[in-house]
């Protein structure tokens, strides 16, 4: 697929029904550097300069709490929850080095209140850029 099909292809979906739908689509960084290239020519020598790097979607912190894993003593072992730009909640392992749970919500979490215990029962209540509270309980968002 050549750069000015990619592109107009790109343009048609950002402009659709579609980012208005309950989860909306997220363009990337690397989408919106392309469409703002003002030339063909520009947005090919742009595609050909991307084409061996793998795709990652960076996002921005918005909120962040903790939740403890198995007990409720103040020194307990702890999991980091934070709220992201792009519309996620995500609580990491102990250490930090990976995603253990991760729901959608149709807005940005802005403020994030936990309760209970990762191993046992849990609950976030979310409170969105779209003035509204969400839950997620056990993994599931209600």
């Amino acid at each position: 697929m050549d750069s000015l099909l990619f592109s107009s292809l790109l343009s048609s979906l950002l402009s659709s029904p579609l980012l208005s739908s309950p989860l909306p689509l997220s363009p990337s960084f690397r989408s919106l550097d392309l469409l703002s290239l003002a030339t063909p020519d520009l947005q090919q020598a742009y595609v050909t300069s991307k084409k061996g790097i793998p795709h990652k979607q960076q996002t921005v912190v918005t909120c962040m709490e903790t939740m403890k894993k198995d007990t409720d003593a103040d020194d307990a072992v702890s999991s980091l929850v934070i709220g992201t730009e792009n519309n996620q909640v995500l609580i990491l392992d102990p250490s930090g080095s990976k995603v253990v749970c991760e729901a959608t919500l149709p807005s940005p979490p802005a403020i994030l209140a936990v309760t209970g215990l990762y191993d046992v029962e849990w609950r976030i209540v979310v409170g969105c850029r779209d003035g509204k509270i969400y839950t997620i309980k056990n993994g599931e968002t209600r």
